[in-house]
């Protein structure tokens, strides 16, 4: 018998591929005014639920969720979700943002003093799954962001340092661990060596 995460990765699959196969001009107002009202609820599950059904809808509905990312997604949603104090509407907004930085990539850069220093600062309450998707999420920025990652390397860098030494990460986050590494030596060019000495020991 399936459990409830099951459950749950198997509904916002259909809610996926149905974003994908609807007409956007039709379906997304009513997603749109759904997610609003769970937005607003006072029940922590609705909440989590809205921010996991909004990342799955990114695929098939991204030029409408770009008119809505200034405002209310970016404004209130997001901010609103990255200080809440339950750890899983924290996650769930995670996971919406990974989803933004793959199908809005330009768009969602704009928003990296919202959105980097708060996954960085959480990377530790992230399971597996969640952690590797964030960091690619990380590394697009990095990528993205070019020069403008030099302010970051500060914090990123040992958080990073910190995940490939980790006896508890997967050999894939790992990985993605690496090429976000690579990503902020290749935007921040001679700014990185002083973090280039603590790498070598790490890969060897």
């Amino acid at each position: 018998e399936p459990d409830s995460e099951s459950i749950q990765k198997i509904a916002l699959l259909f809610i996926r591929q149905m974003a994908c196969i609807f007409p956007k001009k039709k379906s997304y107002p009513i997603y749109k005014e759904y997610l609003q009202e769970m937005f607003s609820s006072t029940n922590l599950d609705h909440i989590e639920a809205a921010f996991l059904i909004l990342g799955n809808l990114c695929e098939g509905c991204s030029e409408y969720i770009r008119r809505d990312l200034p405002n209310p997604i970016m404004k209130t949603y997001v901010t609103s979700g990255l200080q809440h104090e339950s750890p899983a509407i924290k996650k769930a907004t995670f996971q919406a943002l990974n989803f933004f930085a793959e199908y809005l990539t330009t768009d969602i850069i704009a928003y990296h003093e919202l959105v980097l220093p708060s996954l960085l600062k959480n990377l530790d309450m992230l399971d597996q799954e969640t952690l590797e998707s964030t960091i690619i999420t990380i590394e697009i920025f990095c990528r993205e962001m070019e020069e403008l990652v030099v302010d970051y390397l500060q914090d990123m860098i040992p958080k990073l340092f910190q995940i490939i030494d980790s006896n508890q990460t997967s050999i894939a986050t790992k990985r993605q661990a690496i090429v976000a590494i690579s990503a902020c030596a290749e935007a921040s060019q001679q700014k990185f060596a002083v973090f280039a000495q603590n790498l070598c020991p790490l890969l060897g």
